[in-house]
């Protein structure tokens, strides 16, 4: 197959692989190799620009990395796609272990899509360059680094607000608001939550659906250890 490289390549066997893990700002992505031995590869890495947008390709802890060369060549960018292209320097001989780390900014918080080897190429220890055929693709969806309980919108209100919140972590998750004198009004959310952004309204009335009367009211998130309040103002 041609591809990237314009001529008719051998197979390489191995799999070059994408892992992903979320972060306090965004998804990280490494591309990286286990089993093959590599002098130098060319990958394309695609994916969903409506998601995540591309800020950083890094080759700081790559395997080929001299001692104080980088091994990253080229990057190029196309919506919804790189180009990565590296080598080894300084002397480095083949190796195999982490080639590139990408970093990607979520375009929303609810940020979640597939990333994915279109195509590669290597050159191996013994120089030969040839296509990779096993190549690796994960789904990643960006999960907050802390919890919190945001400010609710709208705030005053009347007669709903939209109350929001993001977990850190999967478990027992407990949103209720209380009235001025600290009395249980409503038990909004008490179930088990994964990790992620979440939102609920509350539509001004208690747990028995009457209405309740305009004042200042307080929301409390309870998840795990973590708890945090804040002040709701119904107007009327």
């Amino acid at each position: 197959a041609k591809g990237i490289i314009g001529q008719d390549l051998l197979a390489l066997e191995g799999r070059l692989e994408l892992d992903a893990e979320s972060t306090d700002v965004g998804v990280r992505l490494d591309l990286s190799t286990q089993a093959l031995m590599l002098r130098g590869y060319a990958a394309v890495v695609e994916y969903d620009p409506e998601a995540f947008l591309l800020v950083e390709v890094t080759d700081a802890q790559s395997v080929l990395r001299g001692a104080e060369d980088p091994s990253l060549l080229l990057q190029e960018e196309a919506e919804g796609q790189v180009l990565l292209v590296g080598s080894s320097t300084g002397g480095q001989k083949a190796a195999a272990g982490l080639l590139a780390r990408l970093h990607f900014e979520p375009v929303n918080p609810q940020a979640e899509g597939l990333f994915r080897i279109r195509e590669a190429f290597g050159r191996d220890a013994e120089g030969k360059l040839g296509q990779l055929l096993e190549l690796g693709q994960v789904n990643a969806r960006f999960v907050p680094g802390a919890f919190a309980l945001q400010p609710n919108f709208p705030n005053p209100f009347n007669p709903s607000t939209t109350i929001r919140y993001q977990l850190a972590g999967d478990g027992p998750v407990r949103l209720e608001v209380f009235d001025i004198l600290g009395q249980k009004v409503r038990t909004l959310v008490a179930d088990l939550q994964t990790a992620g952004f979440h939102r609920v309204v509350w539509d001004s009335r208690d747990d028995a659906q009457r209405q309740v009367a305009a004042g200042v009211y307080f929301s409390r998130l309870q998840a795990g250890e973590f708890t945090q309040v804040r002040k709701l103002l119904l107007l009327k």
